[in-house]
């Protein structure tokens, strides 16, 4: 193919990065902006009307309409401004997070925005605050401000900046959502994805000029160079096949790891960077593996094919993690930018410092990762969603650049024979290593404790006490201390604690029963169900239930508020049995039962259930 053609490919691929990103041109939104207001914010808003298309309430009451944007604002502890600019896996749009912006530094208001790395929410890498949760609707677009205490009021002036932004009087939609913060003193660039396109395919173009004609055409080595080349052209997709059965490899050792130690397959969920490290220990083990291939297989001793397999590796990359997010294009042009220097470095020395450069990009994405929870892991422990192919993709330009290191300082060539390398005995150890800290070393602590579920279920054959725990092979001890202050005494009997009152009237062949639940302490809500069997349960009732397709059962749930009776009334023409199941949830905790572990959080639910029968007019507690 010629060079000409091969560059118009890549051009176009790069401009279809555009659409593939989502980028929307501003679109007809009517929807007003609302300024959330926290309960900390207790004076704020009097400083006169708002500009139009604009309103102010407190979280969290219900929208009157659809908003088109929201701004969570939160009194917080320190003296300046904190702009959290997203929530797991979505970001403000641009165009918000620069009206928050322009507004603070016109105000002359100090100001961050943490994190400074948006598409780390974007990758689901980082929690959301709560105060986003329950201020800004899922899909709308939104960020929050954390202003400091006596702040001077902002509602006017955010209004107003929002208002510039409206297009024909509308909202912008989802425009412009993959870019990067970048902060140089106190000037702040927010590249989007015009820039972003624009940056990448002129440094595509570069970079595939410099790589095709520069690596080959020129210098008195350029034959050999090709040679070396077309010799291990297959050596990436080795080093892609070989990685990837060393990540499944890694994840089914973890998995056995995690079972081992806490009983169950989800146990790793109480350590989930424990677990994915114990998977990508175990993978280096077996990926360096390939050092010893080496003594077998007769390699070019040039070092110059793996740096330049390297970059070509480094510019796949870009094209597939930018499929992912769209504004990370910027950061692994970046790597390809040190990459490319990187390869042409003859020095070991400085070859082993220039791999370090090559990490640091990643350096905050890497870190987040290392620190996030189970739901932030999941994808990248178990393999999904193509993780397992895009982590071997990421680190074949790290194994070509080490390849090309133990080249340039003769650790392979210099051996005779086949002899124990050094790299998967230290990958071993540091697999072994992990594994035994797994297994000595409890991940949870009083600072970060352990969540435990404490189910209780009291019903005429006593009280069951259960521990809902992803770590089945510990023992808990639990205590309990009696009676919760401010509730009366009560013995682990239903009755005691959940008063059920049922009436039964026959009328014209039909069963009319009227039940009434009065409960000894808060309930949150109730389960009942009506069996018949073989026959129609209920055929009207005063509230609403679930009937199944055979029409024998009828399921109720109802919702109840603390020490509320509750009224049911029904109509049956069953000419058999009617069972009747009540069951009463609650979260309060009537004998003060916990777990008698600092590093332990208990999680306690009590059921409460009562059976009867109803036939003939006659009520029979327990009877089956």
């Amino acid at each position: 193919m010629k060079p000409g053609r091969f560059l118009l490919i890549i051009c176009i691929l790069l401009l279809g990065l555009l659409e593939a990103a989502g980028a929307q041109t501003p679109s007809a939104r009517k929807e007003t902006l609302v300024l959330a207001l926290t309960g900390s914010l207790s004076g704020i808003g009097e400083e006169g009307p708002l500009p139009g298309g604009t309103l102010a309430m407190r979280i969290p009451e219900a929208y009157p309409d659809t908003p088109g944007a929201v701004i969570v604002l939160r009194e917080g502890q320190g003296g300046g401004y904190r702009i959290i600019p997203g929530r797991r896996g979505s970001t403000a749009p641009r165009w918000l997070l620069k009206a928050v912006t322009d507004t603070l530094r016109r105000e002359g208001l100090p100001y961050v925005i943490d994190p400074p790395h948006p598409p780390l929410f974007r990758l689901g890498w980082l929690a959301e605050d709560p105060d986003i949760t329950l201020g800004v609707p899922q899909g709308i677009p939104g960020l929050l401000l954390e202003v400091p205490q006596g702040a001077p009021e902002l509602l006017s002036s955010l209004g107003k900046a929002v208002e510039g932004v409206r297009v024909d009087g509308s909202l912008p939609s989802e425009w412009d959502r993959h870019y990067l913060v970048l902060r140089w003193g106190n000037l702040l660039f927010l590249p989007g994805e015009e820039t972003l396109v624009t940056a990448a395919i002129l440094l595509s173009l570069a970079a595939f000029f410099v790589l095709f004609f520069f690596s080959f055409t020129y210098g008195s080595k350029s034959e050999q160079h090709l040679r070396d080349f077309l010799r291990v052209w297959w050596l990436p997709f080795f080093f892609l096949a070989v990685t990837l059965g060393s990540l499944y490899a890694g994840q089914n050792l973890a998995r056995l790891v995690m079972t081992w130690n806490y009983g169950s397959p989800e146990g790793w969920i109480v350590a989930p960077a424990r677990a994915l490290a114990v998977k990508l220990a175990f993978a280096f083990f077996f990926t360096s593996l390939l050092v010893t291939l080496n003594q077998l297989i007769p390699f070019p001793r040039e070092g110059f094919v793996y740096g330049y397999i390297a970059n070509l590796s480094c510019l796949a990359n870009l094209f597939i993690f930018a499929s992912l997010d769209f504004s990370l294009i910027l950061v692994f042009s970046l790597a390809c930018l040190a990459a490319f220097a990187l390869y042409h470095l003859r020095n070991p020395w400085v070859q082993a410092a220039g791999l370090t450069v090559l990490a640091l990009p990643f350096l905050p994405y890497l870190t987040a990762l290392s620190r996030g929870d189970a739901l932030t892991i999941d994808p990248v422990y178990n393999g999904s969603f193509l993780w397992n192919f895009r982590i071997a993709a990421f680190v074949m330009p790290f194994q070509l650049f080490m390849t090309r290191l133990t080249h340039s300082v003769g650790v392979i060539r210099g051996k005779r024979g086949l002899h124990i390398p050094l790299l998967p005995v230290t990958a071993l150890g540091l697999g072994i290593a992990v594994t035994v800290l797994t297994f000595l070393v409890p991940p949870w602590t009083p600072e970060r404790p352990l969540k435990v579920r404490i189910l209780q279920s009291l019903d005429r054959r006593g009280l069951t006490t259960t521990l809902d725990s992803p770590v089945i092979n510990r023992e808990f001890p639990l205590v309990m201390k009696g009676n919760t202050e401010g509730f009366p005494a009560v013995e682990a009997v239903p009755e005691e604690l959940l008063g059920v009152s049922v009436e039964l009237r026959r009328v014209l062949g039909r069963t009319i029963a009227r039940v009434s639940i009065d409960p000894e302490i808060p309930m949150d809500a109730y389960r009942l169900s009506v069996y018949a069997e073989g026959e129609t349960a209920i055929l009207a009732s005063s509230l609403d239930y679930r009937r199944s397709p055979s029409g024998d059962r009828a399921d109720f749930t109802i919702p109840a508020s603390a020490q509320d009776q509750v009224s049911l009334e029904f109509t049956s023409a069953a000419t058999g049995a009617l069972i009747l199941e009540i069951h009463g949830d609650t979260s309060h905790n009537p004998w003060e039962v916990s777990i008698d572990d600092p590093a332990v959080e208990g999680e306690y639910r009590l059921t409460v259930g009562r059976t009867y029968r109803l036939r003939d007019g006659n009520v029979e507690e327990g009877a089956e």
